[in-house]
C-alpha cells in the first residue's frame, strides 16, 4: 500500500549536495516508465555515434599500414554499422602476428615494427568497435539508477501539535491515549532499532535509523545538593553532541543544530529523606519525602513482602516541571537542577534471587538465600529489605543556529527567535519551532513515566524467582536504555507532528498556531510506493544523446559537400576559441 500525503513532483532535497539536490518523485510505476523509456533512447545512441567514429577511424586504418588495396577501404569507409565496419576488420587480420591477407605469399617480410603498429592499431580499432555498443547497453543498465530512494516530503493535512482536551469532565479509560502509545513505540523502536545493526522494515520507518551518540562519561554530580551516591564524579552523562536537525528529515537550508543530554546518578536514600510510617490501611509503609507530589511526601510502599509472594520489581516514578504552577511534583531544593526537568524513579525489589553478590547503589543483593536441607543448586543472593533504591536523572536540551552558536537552552529560550503572531514564519522559524516540539517528552519521564517498571532492563531478565546476571553497573544500563527511547522519542514527535498521527486519537485538538503551518513541509519521510528521479542526470542523458543526434547530422558547407554539423562548429567556432585561448 502506497503511503499517502507525500508532495509529489519536482522538489529540492536540502539534505543532498550540489545538482543532486533536484529530484522529481514518482509512483512506481512511472518510475518504471521514464527510466525504461530513457534506457531505449541511450540505446539509440549508437547510430549517431558510429557515423561520428567512421571518420576517424578511416583514418587510423590508414595511418597503421600502407599495405592494403583502395577497395578494402571504400568498404570499411561505407560500412553502415558496428557490425559491418568490425567485420572488414577481422577480414583483414591474417593470423597472430601476420599481416593482412591480400600479401602475396612469396613477397618481402614485413618488419617486426610494422607488424606491432598494425597489430596495435587494429586492436585500438576492435576495441572502439566492440566497446561503444557494450558500454551503450551498460549505460542503458545503470539509466535505472537516476531512481534515487524513497524519500519525500510529508504534506499531510492533518500535521499539527495535538494536546488532550476532553470534552467532558470525567475521567476517559483513554486518558492520555496517544501519550502512552508514543512512549510505548518509541521503546520498542529503540530497543530494535538502537544499538544494533538491524535492516528489518520496522528500523526504515524514520528518515534515519537511529541518532547516534558517543560512549558515555561519569561526572559531577547534576544535582543541586550534594545528594548523589558515589565518590568522585558519581553521575554518568550520555549525550548527543551537536546533531544537525536533517537527521531527523528536516529539509531546510539551514536545518540547525540541537543536542540531547541526559545526567543520572543513584541517590541517597538514607533517614533524611526515609522512614516508616503506619498508613491509613493498617499496615507500615517506607515513605519518602523527595518533595510534594500528591500527598506530603513522595512516594511510599509496604514494609513488609506481599503475601501474595510476589517476585520482581515495584517502581514509581515522579517528573518535575520547572516554573509550572500546577506541576505534580516538586523535589526539595537539594534535587532540583536550576530549569531543567528532574525525573526521581523508586525502585523496590520483591525476593528476587541474583546469582552472584552485587553491590550496584540501585540494584543491591548482599544477602545469601538459605534454601532447604538437600539443595544442590548454586549459590543465590537477594535484597534484604524492601526500600526502595533512588534513581535521578536531569534532561537537557541544546538548540543552535550552526555549529558555533548561537545556541539556546533552557535558560535562555526565552531569547529563541519566534515568529510574531501577525505575519508568517519564516523557514528558519519554522525548523526551531519543529525541534522544540520533537525535543518535547523527550527526557528520562517521558522514557519511563506510563511503562512504570516495565521500562527497566532489569524486569526483563526475571523468569519465575531468578533473575538473569546484570551487569555490575545495571544502573547506568537502565540510563542508557532511557536515553536511547528518548532519542527514538525524538525521531517519533518529528514524524508523528507532521503525519498528524494525534489526530486518530479522541480528545487530541491540534493547537498549533496558523503561522506555523510551514513546518508541516518541512520534514522528509521514507515511503512506499514512491521514488525519487534525479533530475539532473534525466536532464544531463537527454541532452547528451540529442546532442550526439545533432552532432551527427550532415548539412551543406560553403562548398556545397554534406559535412557534420560537429565539424563546422569546430571550423567556424571552437577552433578558433582555442587558438585564441591558447596564444593568450
Amino acid at each position: 500500500m502506497s503511503t499517502t500525503s507525500v508532495y509529489t513532483g519536482l522538489w529540492v532535497d536540502h539534505n543532498r549536495s550540489g545538482v543532486n539536490r533536484y529530484q522529481l518523485l514518482l509512483d512506481d510505476y512511472w518510475i518504471g516508465i521514464v527510466t525504461n523509456a530513457l534506457a531505449i533512447f541511450i540505446t539509440t545512441a549508437s547510430g549517431p555515434i558510429f557515423q561520428l567514429l567512421i571518420g576517424p577511424l578511416s583514418q587510423l586504418r590508414r595511418k597503421i599500414s600502407s599495405r592494403r588495396n583502395n577497395d578494402q577501404q571504400d568498404q570499411f569507409e561505407e560500412s553502415r554499422s558496428f557490425g559491418d565496419s568490425m567485420g572488414y576488420v577481422l577480414q583483414n587480420l591474417r593470423h597472430v602476428g601476420g599481416g593482412y591477407v591480400n600479401i602475396p605469399i612469396y613477397g618481402p617480410a614485413a618488419p617486426k615494427r610494422t607488424i606491432a603498429r598494425e597489430a596495435f592499431g587494429t586492436g585500438l580499432m576492435l576495441l572502439f568497435l566492440i566497446g561503444v555498443p557494450i558500454l551503450l547497453d551498460v549505460v542503458s543498465i545503470f539509466s535505472a539508477s537516476l531512481g534515487t530512494d524513497s524519500t519525500a516530503l510529508s504534506s499531510s493535512s492533518k500535521c499539527g501539535s495535538y494536546i488532550y482536551k476532553p470534552d467532558s469532565v470525567k475521567c476517559s479509560a483513554k486518558f492520555l491515549e496517544f501519550e502512552r502509545n508514543a512512549e510505548a513505540e518509541a521503546a520498542f523502536y529503540a530497543m530494535s532499532c538502537y544499538g544494533s545493526s538491524s535492516n528489518s522494515d520496522y528500523c526504515t520507518k524514520f528518515y534515519n535509523q537511529s541518532i547516534s551518540y558517543p560512549v558515555g562519561n561519569n561526572v559531577d554530580c547534576p544535582f543541586a545538593g550534594d545528594v548523589c551516591l558515589g565518590e568522585e564524579k558519581p553521575a554518568y552523562q550520555l549525550s548527543t553532541g551537536l546533531v544537525s536537525g536533517s537527521v531527523l528529515g528536516v529539509n531546510a537550508r539551514n536545518p540547525f543544530f540541537f543536542s540531547r543530554t541526559m545526567t543520572c546518578s543513584a541517590i541517597v536514600n538514607n533517614e533524611n529523606y526515609v522512614n516508616i510510617s503506619h498508613s491509613s490501611g493498617g499496615f507500615d509503609q517506607w515513605e519518602y519525602w523527595y518533595g510534594r507530589s500528591l500527598s506530603n511526601y513522595t512516594w511510599a510502599n509496604p514494609v513488609q513482602e506481599s503475601l501474595w509472594d510476589i517476585k520482581g520489581y515495584s517502581a514509581g516514578i515522579h517528573c518535575s516541571e520547572p516554573g509550572s504552577r500546577t506541576a505534580a511534583f516538586v523535589p526539595l531544593p537539594e534535587f532540583t537542577a536550576g530549569p531543567y526537568p528532574v525525573m526521581l524513579m523508586f525502585i523496590s525489589s520483591h525476593k528476587i534471587l541474583y546469582p552472584q553478590i552485587r553491590l550496584d547503589p540501585v540494584f543491591p543483593a548482599q544477602s545469601r538465600a538459605n534454601f532447604p536441607l538437600g539443595y544442590t543448586g548454586s549459590l543465590k543472593y537477594y535484597h534484604n529489605s524492601t526500600r526502595a533504591t533512588v534513581l535521578g536523572c536531569v534532561d537537557q536540551y541544546l538548540i543552535c543556529k550552526d555549529a558555533t552558536g548561537p545556541c539556546w537552552t533552557k535558560e535562555n529560550i526565552t531569547s529563541i527567535p519566534q515568529a510574531p503572531k501577525n505575519r508568517i514564519s519564516t523557514e528558519e522559524e519554522n525548523v526551531i519551532k519543529l525541534l522544540l516540539l520533537a525535543l518535547d517528552f523527550s527526557s528520562a519521564c517521558g522514557s519511563t513515566q506510563f511503562r512504570g517498571v516495565e521500562a527497566l532492563n532489569a524486569q526483563s531478565k526475571i523468569s519465575h524467582m531468578q533473575s538473569q546476571d546484570l551487569a555490575p553497573e545495571q544502573w547506568k544500563v537502565e540510563v542508557e536504555k532511557f536515553f536511547q527511547v528518548s532519542l527514538a522519542r525524538i525521531q517519533l514527535n518529528a514524524y508523528d507532528i507532521v503525519r498528524g498521527t494525534a489526530a486518530a486519537f479522541n480528545d487530541y485538538h491540534n493547537i498549533l498556531p496558523a503561522r506555523y503551518r510551514g513546518i508541516c513541509n518541512l520534514v522528509a519521510i521514507r515511503t512506499v510506493g514512491w521514488k525519487n528521479l534525479n533530475v539532473m542526470g534525466l536532464v544531463a542523458a537527454i541532452f547528451c544523446i540529442t546532442l550526439l543526434w545533432i552532432f551527427s547530422w550532415k548539412v551543406k558547407d560553403e562548398k556545397r559537400v554534406d559535412t557534420f554539423i560537429v565539424t563546422l562548429l569546430w571550423r567556424n567556432y571552437l577552433r578558433k576559441i582555442c587558438l585564441f585561448t591558447r596564444r593568450s
